[in-house]
């Protein structure tokens, strides 16, 4: 009776560990600037499944106004997602910073 019990709680903390939802990951982001554009590009080169991102890039002006931007994107493997900002005169950008949050697709 014993067995029947600990053979039961163990398929029991089986399945729950199996039906848990992905959890999500932060990618490296890498950022690059203008004077009027940022963006970010997260690459999948490390699965070979697609991967969902949430991205965030971040432009910083000359005056230290924060611009950010979201975006989400779907990358398949050998494949870049971009998250893109805008500014226009009289505000440039000077910095950008970006992040990203992905999980298996």
């Amino acid at each position: 009776m014993l067995k029947k019990i600990a053979c039961l709680i163990i398929l029991a903390l089986a399945s729950s560990v199996a039906a848990s939802p992905a959890q999500a990951f932060p990618m490296p982001a890498t950022p690059y600037y203008n004077p009027y554009l940022a963006q970010i590009s997260v690459c999948n080169t490390s699965w070979a499944y697609p991967i969902s991102c949430v991205m965030q890039a971040t432009g910083y002006t000359q005056v230290g106004i924060p611009i950010s931007a979201t975006g989400a994107s779907v990358i398949y493997p050998g494949q870049c997602g971009y998250a893109y900002v805008y500014t226009y005169q009289p505000y440039y950008f000077i910095s950008a910073t970006g992040l990203a949050d992905c999980q298996f697709y």
